[in-house]
C-alpha cells in the first residue's frame, strides 16, 4: 500500500496497486475485503446490508466510484456493484482481474460530492500494445472435509470460482481493449440442531384445530396444547366470536386450514432434528473497457460493467425443510434474491497545456433487486383466501401463503416455520442515476488549483409492501 499521508493535499488515503490487489489473500475474491486493510474501517461480521463504517461515519455516508464515476445505490446507500444480498455476500462484483487500483480516501476534497463520508474509488485496467491476460479456477468441495462432531455425515459443500481477463491493442498506440470475467457458484447447507414437535404433538394440534377440543383435556386451565387441564383449544370455542382464522369458522363449521398448515412441519419421536437447510449462490460479473488516444492532447475511455446473481437461503439456520404432500420443494420457504447491477461511463481527457487539464465524465448506473420468498403454493389449495392472487409477481409475493410461527420450537420463535419471512417482498426496481462531471486542474508555480462541477439525476423505484401476513401457533 502507498503511504497513508498525501504530501500535496490535506487528505488521508490508502492505495492498493494492481499487484497488491492480485497478491493479497482474498477469500471469495471480493474487492470489498481489501477494506479490511484500511485504518479506521469497521465491517460487521458476516457482511450484509450497510455493514461498512469508516472513521465512525454512517454506512450510508460512503461514496463509491469506478474510474471516478458514481457507483452508488441511492436507496440503500451502498455500492451498486458490491452491495450485499440476503446471504451477506455481494449481489454483484467487479472482477479482481480487472482492477488496476483500489483507493480509499477518508477525508476527501471538495471534488467528491454526493456524500460527506469516505470515497472508495476503483480504477479499471486498460489494454496496452502487448497481448496480456490471466485465467483462474478455484474449487472447494466436501471431499476432504471433516465431519462435524455432532453430525452423522459431512456437511455438503460445493464452490466453484473461475474467471479470466485479456488486454490487447486494436490499433497500435491508438486503440486498446481490456475485458475481465469472474464467476462464483456456491451450494452448501446450514447445519443446526433444533427442537421440533413429536408426531403425537402434531396429532393433538391437528385434532385441536379441526375440532376445537384438546384431546388430552381433563379439567380447566389456561390454554396449552400440552396442558391436560385445558378442555378447549380455540378461544371461546367454535362458533361466533371465536376469533379463529383456522380450525373452525365463526359459524362453527370445521375447516382443514390448520391441518394443512401443520402438514408442512416435520416431526421427530425424540423432539429433536438436525437441520440441513440448503443455501445457493450463483454470481456472474464482467467488465469491458475501451481506450482511444486521438493525439497527445485528447483521449477517451469507455467502460461497461455488469453483475448478475441469484441467491437462495433459509430464513434462519434453524428453519427445517418443508415436508408433506403439499410441499412442492424442500426449499420452498427459502428467501430468494435475484439481483442485477450495471454501470456505464465515458471519461474524456483534454490536455489544454502542460499546466492545464480538463476531464469530463459521463456515467450511468442501475441496480435492480427483488427479495422475496420461494413460495409457489396457491393459498386457496390450503383453504386460505389471502386476496386477489393475480398473474403478476406482486400478487404472488404479497398474497401468498402467510408466515406461520410455531412458538417454542425450531430454536427461535422469531423465525417462521411455514411461509417464509413476513417482511418480504422488498423490491428495488430499479435505482438509477445519470451523472455529468467537469474537472479543470491548473498548476501555477507551487500551487495547484482545481475547479469543476457535477450534475446528477438520481431516482429510485423501490418499495417494501409488507402485505405478506404473519400468524402464530
Amino acid at each position: 500500500m502507498e503511504p497513508l499521508i498525501e504530501g500535496t493535499e490535506d487528505r488521508l488515503s490508502t492505495l492498493f496497486s494492481d499487484r497488491q490487489v492480485a497478491d493479497l489473500p482474498n477469500n471469495g475474491r471480493d474487492f470489498n475485503n481489501l477494506l479490511d486493510g484500511v485504518p479506521g474501517v469497521q465491517r460487521s461480521p458476516g457482511g450484509g446490508f450497510q455493514s461498512l463504517n469508516i472513521n465512525g461515519q454512517r454506512a450510508t455516508s460512503n461514496n463509491f466510484a469506478v474510474d471516478g464515476i458514481p457507483n452508488n445505490d441511492r436507496y440503500y446507500g451502498e455500492a451498486s456493484l458490491g452491495q450485499a444480498a440476503i446471504s451477506g455476500t455481494a449481489a454483484a462484483l467487479i472482477p479482481l482481474e480487472g482492477i488496476s487500483e483500489f483507493n480509499v480516501q477518508s477525508n476527501p476534497g471538495a471534488e467528491f460530492g454526493i456524500r460527506g463520508g469516505s470515497v472508495i474509488n476503483i480504477g479499471l485496467k486498460s489494454g496496452t500494445n502487448q497481448l496480456h491476460g490471466s485465467a483462474f479456477w478455484d474449487r472447494h468441495t466436501d471431499a476432504f472435509d471433516a465431519r462435524n462432531w455432532f453430525a452423522t455425515a459431512v456437511t455438503p459443500f460445493r464452490l466453484n470460482q473461475f474467471g479470466a481477463s485479456a488486454g490487447f491493442p486494436i490499433k497500435k498506440d491508438k486503440a486498446f481493449l481490456f475485458m475481465s470475467y469472474q464467476g462464483f457458484h456456491l451450494k452448501n447447507v446450514f447445519p443446526a440442531s433444533v427442537a421440533i414437535p413429536t408426531p403425537a404433538e402434531i396429532s393433538d394440534a391437528t385434532q385441536c384445530v379441526t375440532t376445537g377440543i384438546n384431546p388430552n383435556a381433563s379439567g380447566e386451565g389456561p390454554f396449552d396444547i400440552n396442558n391436560p387441564n385445558t378442555p378447549v383449544c380455540l378461544n371461546n370455542g367454535p362458533g361466533p366470536g371465536s376469533d379463529q382464522i383456522f380450525g373452525t369458522a365463526d359459524d362453527g363449521t370445521v375447516n382443514s386450514i390448520g391441518a394443512n398448515i401443520l402438514s408442512f412441519i416435520p416431526t421427530s419421536a425424540s423432539g429433536g432434528l438436525n437441520v440441513a437447510a440448503a443455501n445457493s449462490l450463483d454470481l456472474n460479473n464482467f467488465h469491458v473497457k475501451f481506450d482511444y488516444i486521438f493525439n497527445s492532447k485528447h483521449r477517451v475511455s469507455v467502460k461497461y460493467l455488469f453483475g448478475d446473481s441469484f441467491q437462495s437461503q433459509p430464513a434462519a439456520p434453524g428453519v427445517p425443510q418443508a415436508v408433506g404432500p403439499l410441499a412442492t420443494s424442500p426449499n420452498m420457504w427459502n428467501s430468494v434474491a435475484p439481483s442485477r447491477a450495471q454501470l456505464a461511463g465515458i471519461n474524456y481527457t483534454w490536455t489544454l497545456s502542460p499546466t492545464k487539464i480538463l476531464e469530463s465524465r459521463f456515467g450511468y448506473q442501475r441496480f435492480s433487486q427483488r427479495i422475496s420468498v420461494n413460495n409457489n403454493i396457491d393459498p386457496s389449495a390450503l383453504g386460505l383466501n389471502t386476496g386477489p392472487l393475480g398473474a403478476g409477481p406482486q400478487d404472488k409475493e404479497n398474497f401468498m401463503v402467510p408466515s406461520f410461527y410455531y412458538l417454542g420450537y425450531f430454536g427461535n420463535t422469531n423465525y417462521p416455520v411455514v411461509g417464509g419471512v413476513q417482511g418480504y417482498p422488498i423490491v428495488t426496481r430499479p435505482n438509477a442515476s445519470y451523472d455529468w462531471q467537469e474537472h479543470l486542474t491548473m498548476i501555477k508555480g507551487n500551487h495547484t488549483i482545481k475547479v469543476g462541477g457535477q450534475y446528477q439525476d438520481a431516482f429510485t423505484k423501490s418499495r417494501r409492501d409488507r402485505a405478506h401476513a404473519e400468524l402464530s401457533f
